[in-house]
């Protein structure tokens, strides 16, 4: 049997927490409650968590998934943006 991973990629959710959840559920990274769901090897987040949106509930959501992939043996990835960069730099426009 070939090895295989399941992997998912989104990108751009600018604090959109409620769409994210139906991203994250229609591709299988989550369950209907928002939990991870078991079904995806990785999930990774390519940019722009934040800005725009509710960005604390969405980067505290994040970051619970991240917790409960690992304890299932799962991996969330989070590359960070333009958005994170340019408020490291603080660039807030």
């Amino acid at each position: 049997r070939p090895y295989t991973r399941h992997i998912v990629s989104v990108g751009d959710l600018h604090g959109d927490f409620p769409n994210a959840r139906k991203v994250l559920q229609f591709s299988g990274v989550t369950d209907d409650k928002g939990a991870w769901s078991g079904v995806v090897d990785y999930y990774v987040q390519t940019d722009d968590i934040i800005d725009r949106g509710d960005t604390i509930k969405l980067f505290t959501f994040m970051n619970t998934l991240r917790e409960q992939a690992q304890a299932r043996g799962g991996t969330v990835l989070s590359h960070l943006g333009n958005h994170e960069w340019m408020n490291v730099i603080g660039d807030w426009r």
